[in-house]
């Protein structure tokens, strides 16, 4: 079973729940809340990571689907552009952070902009998976439920 479908829900989650902590923190004018976003967002970039190798590491045989290269090439090149961001963004915050340079909304804003950033991405992943069935049926495996009697 490839690792990358089981990690890439990770970022996705962290991305959104780094969000919702730093929406919260708006909103309340709560700045405790920031430190969780801005940790939640590390741990993100973090799994995206472990996300991105494990997806380039199945790209050689998901890339046999007849017809994939193209949304293959486009989902790699957005979940490469997300994962340098993820890590970046979060060494960034991290540091303005530490520093109490922070600003709320900007931070805010930014991770706005990076979830709808994964979330494109993601999509673009499902239509890897319920397009053209890529990690469903791989080229020279058998399917387990079809081979059954």
């Amino acid at each position: 079973m490839p690792l990358h479908p089981v990690l890439v829900h990770f970022p996705i989650a962290c991305a959104a729940v780094a969000g919702l902590f730093q929406l919260l923190a708006v909103i309340f004018r709560r700045p405790s809340l920031t430190l969780p976003a801005v940790l939640t967002l590390g741990l993100g970039a973090i799994m995206g990571l472990a996300a991105a190798v494990t997806g380039t590491a199945q790209e050689e045989v998901v890339g046999q689907l007849p017809g994939i290269h193209d949304s293959l090439e486009l989902h790699e090149t957005l979940g490469n552009i997300t994962t340098w961001l993820m890590g970046l963004g979060s060494l960034v915050f991290i540091y303005l952070h530490l520093k109490g340079k922070l600003h709320p909304w900007v931070f805010l804003l930014a991770l706005i902009a990076l979830a709808t950033l994964v979330q494109v991405t993601g999509h673009y992943g499902g239509i890897l998976v319920y397009q053209f069935g890529a990690g469903v049926n791989l080229p020279g495996e058998v399917n387990s439920i079809n081979a059954l009697p």
